[in-house]
C-alpha cells in the first residue's frame, strides 16, 4: 500500500513538472511574439527577387532580354476606425509603396548594362515595371516569367529634377499612378 501511495506521488510530481515546463514553453512563446510585433512596428515588408524575359521586336527581329527584378513592398497595417477600442478590430489595405530595382541585361555577356530603380503608390494588384527600350522609359506588367509591354503606353513624364524623375501613367479607368524614378543607369553597352 505504501508503494501504491509514493508511485501515486511520483506520477503526480511527473505530471506538475509537465504542466509547469508547458506552461513556461506557452508563456516564453507569447511574451517572445509579442516583442516581435513591437519591434516590426506597424508595417508589413514583403522583398522578393526574380528573374524573367523581356521579349520586343527591333527592326523586325525578336530580342529577349534577362530582366532580374527586386520588389519591396511596404504596406501599413491599419485597422478600421469605426472598430477602435474593439477585440477584433477589422483591417483596411490602405495604398502600399512598391519600391523596385530592374536590372537589365541586353547582351551575351553577364554583365548589367541598365538599372532602373523607381518607386509607386498602389492599391492594384497589378505588378508593373519601368524598363527602357535603350532610348525611352517604358512600363510593362510581371506575366508569369515574361515582363509584358502595355500596349497603351499613357505614360509622361511629370517633372524632373536633381534626384528623380517622376512619371504619370493613367489606366483605362483614367486612375492615375505616379512612379518616381530614383535612379536609371546605362552601362556602355559594346557589342
Amino acid at each position: 500500500m505504501i508503494n501504491t501511495i509514493i508511485n501515486l506521488k511520483k506520477i503526480e510530481m511527473k505530471n506538475l513538472r509537465n504542466i509547469l515546463l508547458a506552461s513556461s514553453l506557452f508563456a516564453v512563446t507569447a511574451l517572445s511574439a509579442q516583442h516581435n510585433w513591437q519591434e516590426k512596428g506597424k508595417d508589413e515588408i514583403k522583398n522578393e527577387t526574380t528573374t524573367k524575359t523581356l521579349s520586343f521586336y527591333e527592326n523586325g527581329k525578336k530580342v529577349k532580354n534577362s530582366v532580374m527584378i527586386n520588389t519591396m513592398v511596404d504596406a501599413e497595417v491599419k485597422t478600421d476606425p469605426k472598430d477602435k477600442g474593439q477585440v477584433n478590430e477589422d483591417r483596411i489595405f490602405p495604398p502600399v509603396k512598391v519600391t523596385k530595382t530592374v536590372k537589365i541585361d541586353r547582351d551575351a555577356d553577364d554583365d548589367i548594362d541598365e538599372i532602373i530603380k523607381f518607386s509607386y503608390m498602389t492599391k492594384e494588384k497589378t505588378d508593373f515595371a519601368l524598363v527602357s527600350n535603350g532610348d525611352d522609359v517604358i512600363i510593362a506588367v510581371e506575366d508569369g516569367n515574361n515582363l509584358k509591354i502595355l500596349e497603351e503606353q499613357n505614360f509622361k513624364m511629370k517633372s524632373q529634377n536633381e534626384s528623380n524623375t517622376t512619371y504619370v501613367y493613367t489606366n483605362k479607368k483614367g486612375e492615375e499612378i505616379e512612379f518616381v524614378v530614383e535612379n536609371l543607369k546605362k552601362a556602355s553597352m559594346s557589342k
